[in-house]
């Protein structure tokens, strides 16, 4: 059936005439109607797509109808349209060629993910690519509303009449416009994301549209990701995402202010750092210096969260500038998602900090939002970089000045940062390694339910068979046997050896939440951390066996993912399993669980090696303090889980 849909691929529009036209030479009040090859051309792609052809594997057919059919479309539509008023991408073409690099940067990061996220092997080979074809759909549509109300394309007829036109009424080039020109409109913050889902049917072809209804799982996650709702897309959102900003922070260097079309109008992130760069000129804010809000390393350029936030905020209303908002969280994300904000590991807008003076006149721990110091400054008035130490908590990094003493290493605070929305320190979600031909029999599959008629295969090896029922020859390993939990503390009324030689805690840990109450608008990944804790001292969490989504380690406990985050999921009742990845971004914000060492991530990779057979595991470490009391004894570990050698 899929191969009958490729049968009729309609034609590849070809080239009227070459055509090699710069900014320089472009009226920008009467640009000029180009074919899509012209246009892919002019922002400097080659026509034929060939880096997008070798990132997806597929054949010459298929790839035409799938991919180069529809962003050949995307080109007709958005002709020289730019992607931003006077932001990035802010010159003619600025939208295709935004697009294109959303689209190769998010098929360069897919290759590091197996998708479905904890599937089997079989299955992530089986939906290789359909998986990579709902991440480029994702990405080709995200910015193209834009063209129905924040940047229309106006054409024009022979006669100098102008009319109305969207993406939606066919390609420009069908009408009886000879050109066109620019108008910008000031629009709700993201309203064009929703508009971009009216393209759907529009510019991806009706065989792919029919490939992607049977897997209703990626399709599901595109609508949400274009509708705005981040969480609910998953994946899909987390590398197009990544993908969007990696182009946007390219391209904020080498915007030049000669390309800017006319009529453009400052955009709401072009106005706050405008703001912010007045007021460090009219020197109304402090910085390296204590009790200031600012502080410079030299290249970098840090400034204390909700204070920068709330003094924009009273800025703006000084002035009585209007549309601004008043939340300072929308601040954060703003300037992150312009590329101005610089993001974190979590890919976030907050960094945690650490002040020390060169002669330990004062020291202090921050939440900031990170920027290129020559962003802000004239050149001609940089500052001079803080006479100390800037240590970056969590990434271990020290940034100094010249003049400043080495820092001793010490660990990353435990302290919480701020509550921001969920869309700040999104955690990564998890990556395995590539399935190969040689790997792929060796690679464990992460199971999503906790019985045995669970469809998946078991990480590692099943316990082994009672003695009156011989076990298989390969399954009578002296391994992974479920070990009892034995949490010694001193012995009080409230905590009485019983007869297993265990710990009684209830009466000392109290009642338990009750998670079926829970939903998405409780903090959730607090519940979850107290199931946890709940669940290993009452002991109704399998520990230490094949089938337990927790392990007690050398480094903490050890929680298998995705498989303790989907046990918690389902029996709070909070969906069928598929939305942990949303608890784990929850869960993350607590800035309880260790991240690893080199990357800084939160997913660890783990071994467990029975003697006999091997399996991987990933999984997050909590520390055992964030269970256990001080003068508690920690629980014996098991022996067969250890890091992985390239964790």
């Amino acid at each position: 059936m899929i191969r009958r849909w490729f049968r009729k691929a309609l034609p590849i529009p070809q080239p009227s005439k070459e055509a090699e036209l710069r900014s320089s030479q472009l009226d920008m009040t009467t640009l000029p109607i180009l074919t899509a090859r012209e246009l892919l051309e002019y922002v400097g792609y080659d026509a034929t797509l060939s880096g997008i052809y070798r990132l997806v594997g597929l054949s010459e057919e298929h790839f035409d109808t799938l991919y180069r059919q529809p962003t050949y479309a995307f080109a007709l539509c958005s002709q020289l349209a730019p992607a931003s008023e006077n932001n990035h991408h802010s010159g003619p073409g600025g939208l295709l060629q935004h697009t294109l690099e959303v689209i190769e940067n998010a098929l360069h990061i897919r290759r590091s993910y197996q998708l479905p996220l904890g599937g089997s092997p079989e299955e992530i080979s089986a939906q290789e690519h359909i998986w990579t074809y709902g991440l480029f759909v994702a990405c080709l549509l995200h910015d193209i509303g834009k063209l129905f109300q924040r940047i229309q394309l106006v054409p024009k007829q022979a006669d100098g009449q102008t009319g109305f036109w969207t993406p939606q009424d066919g390609y420009i080039s069908d009408t009886d416009a000879v050109s066109y020109a620019i108008a910008f409109n000031d629009v709700p913050y993201k309203s064009h994301q929703r508009l971009s889902l009216t393209m759907f049917g529009t510019l991806i072809p009706k065989p792919a549209r029919a490939w992607l209804t049977q897997h209703p799982e990626i399709l599901d996650q595109i609508i949400h990701y274009l509708w705005g709702e981040e969480y609910e897309s998953q994946v899909i959102a987390d590398i197009a995402i990544q993908a969007d900003r990696r182009s946007t922070a390219k391209n904020m260097d080498i915007k030049k202010p000669g390309s800017r079309m006319p009529g453009a109008v400052d955009s709401l992130a072009d106005r706050m750092i405008t703001r912010l760069r007045q007021l460090i000129d009219e020197r109304d804010i402090k910085y390296n210096q204590d009790g200031g809000m600012g502080w410079v390393t030299g290249e970098y350029t840090y400034f204390v969260c909700r204070p920068l936030a709330q003094r924009l905020i009273s800025s703006f209303e000084d002035t009585g500038t209007p549309g601004m908002p008043q939340d300072p969280v929308r601040i954060y994300n703003v300037l992150q998602e312009h590329g101005f904000a610089i993001e974190n590991d979590d890919g976030g807008a907050v960094f945690k900090i650490s002040i020390e003076h060169a002669q330990g006149r004062f020291s202090h721990t921050f939440t900031c939002l990170k920027f290129k110091t020559r962003l802000l400054w004239r050149a001609v008035r940089l500052p001079q970089p803080f006479e100390g130490t800037i240590r970056e908590l969590g990434a271990d990094t020290a940034l100094r000045s010249e003049t400043a003493p080495a820092p001793s290493r010490h660990e990353p605070a435990k302290a919480k940062a701020p509550e921001t929305a969920d869309k700040q320190r999104e955690p990564e979600l998890e990556r395995t390694e590539p399935v190969t031909a040689t790997t792929r029999e060796n690679t464990p599959t992460i199971e999503t339910d906790e019985d045995d008629t669970d469809p998946f295969a078991d990480p590692v090896p099943r316990e082994p068979a009672p003695v009156s029922q011989p076990a298989p020859e390969e399954e009578q390993v002296d391994a992974f046997e479920p070990e009892a939990v034995s949490v010694k503390t001193p012995v009080t009324p409230s905590k009485r050896e019983n007869d297993t030689g265990s710990y009684e805690a209830a009466e000392a840990l109290g009642p338990a939440t009750d998670i079926k109450s829970l939903d998405w608008t409780d903090d959730v990944g607090t519940a979850f951390l107290e199931w946890v804790k709940h669940g290993i001292q009452r002991k109704t969490l399998s520990v230490n066996n094949a089938k337990a989504g927790l392990h007690f380690v050398e480094d903490g406990i050890f929680l298998v993912s995705p498989r303790i985050f989907q046990h918690f999921v389902k029996e709070a009742k909070l969906g069928n399993g598929s939305e942990y990845t949303k608890l784990q971004k929850r869960f993350s914000r607590l800035k309880i669980n260790l991240k690893t060492k080199l990357e800084h991530q939160n997913v660890h990779r783990y071994t467990v090696d029975t003697g006999n057979k091997q399996a991987r595991l990933n999984g997050w470490l909590l520390p055992y303090s964030a269970i256990f009391d001080d003068d508690t004894e920690r629980p014996k570990t098991n022996k067969f889980v250890r890091p992985s050698d390239d964790d």
